[in-house]
């Protein structure tokens, strides 16, 4: 915190990139402050001139990962949307794939606004233009989901293109990419944490497996809790210490507040333990109860 206090206070002879790099770091780091983050965003506004796609796309990235939201990233997106994000003006895939995945997070938490869908748009469609082949190696993922996110919302313009094969690609890549998770469950065994969770739900006679995958798309979940009244099952996920920010403490990181939201809509229910909590039999077993009760709830309000 000492060393983003000091940046603050420097940060009138700070470069854009000096402004982006410190924005990037406090997020991997998962430091958040909104006043150090406005300030920051702020400053590298006023350099909107000498503005990199790069650093437009770390900063829009770093704001998702803090949850991070305001006047400030909506102006940043403003100022994206008058880029020429071609090639040409030098925006590489994975900056494309980067601030769309960031514009997928901010809108899942509930941070949107018209500057941030004209943002995504503008984006999509250079994706869309510079077709499949472009991203075989990079971004593909991040693409996928920030689909998701425009056929959520109804985004004008829509996601990505069916008619090159864009969207097909990037669904293909995501199903891999979920395999892959799956088999790494598989043969590990799954963390410490899913271990005990796994072990304290079996014990209650639940059915209970490591690593399945639910919806159509194949979306990988730490474990899953068939029942015969929650066709879909109920999803049990166990956060690991990169899924937290470590200042301020708790506070879930904006990229898996998007992995639980998208598990959320493929599952009946959801259960989120944190590695403290899998340590505990008997609230494991009360969290997964609780949520069957709830989703039981919500079954009668549909069918009534």
């Amino acid at each position: 915190s000492k060393l983003a206090a000091g940046m603050v206070e420097h940060i009138h002879s700070s470069t854009s990139q000096s402004l982006s790099n410190t924005l990037w770091a406090l997020s991997i780091l998962g430091w958040y402050d909104s006043g150090v983050y406005d300030a920051l965003l702020v400053a590298l506004l006023n350099r909107s001139d000498q503005l990199a796609p790069q650093q437009c796309s770390n900063a829009m990235y770093s704001c998702a990962v803090a949850s991070h939201g305001g006047s400030a990233v909506d102006k940043l997106a403003q100022v994206i949307s008058k880029q020429d994000v071609s090639k040409r003006g030098g925006w590489i895939e994975q900056a494309l794939a980067n601030a769309l995945y960031a514009w997928a997070v901010l809108g899942c938490i509930g941070i949107a606004s018209d500057s941030l869908d004209m943002m995504a748009q503008h984006l999509l469609h250079e994706v869309n233009d510079r077709g499949p082949a472009a991203f075989i190696s990079t971004g593909m993922t991040q693409l996928y989901l920030a689909h998701l996110e425009a056929e959520r919302v109804g985004l004008q313009g829509g996601g990505l293109s069916t008619a090159n094969g864009m969207l097909q690609a990037a669904a293909e890549r995501h199903i891999q990419n979920q395999a892959k998770l799956q088999k790494i469950v598989k043969y590990s065994g799954g963390s410490a944490g899913a271990q005990q969770a796994f072990a304290a739900l079996q014990e209650a006679g639940y059915e209970v497996k490591l690593g399945g995958r639910v919806g159509q798309d194949e979306y990988q979940v730490e474990m899953l809790v068939r029942h015969k009244l929650f066709p879909r099952g109920i999803a049990v996920g166990i956060l690991s210490g990169s899924d937290l920010l470590r200042h301020p403490p708790g506070q879930l990181s904006g990229k898996i507040r998007l992995r639980l939201a998208q598990i959320w809509q493929r599952c009946d229910g959801l259960v989120v333990l944190s590695e403290a909590a899998t340590k505990q039999p008997g609230l494991v077993v009360q969290r997964l109860e609780e949520e069957m009760n709830c989703a039981a709830a919500a079954l009668r309000l549909t069918a009534a």
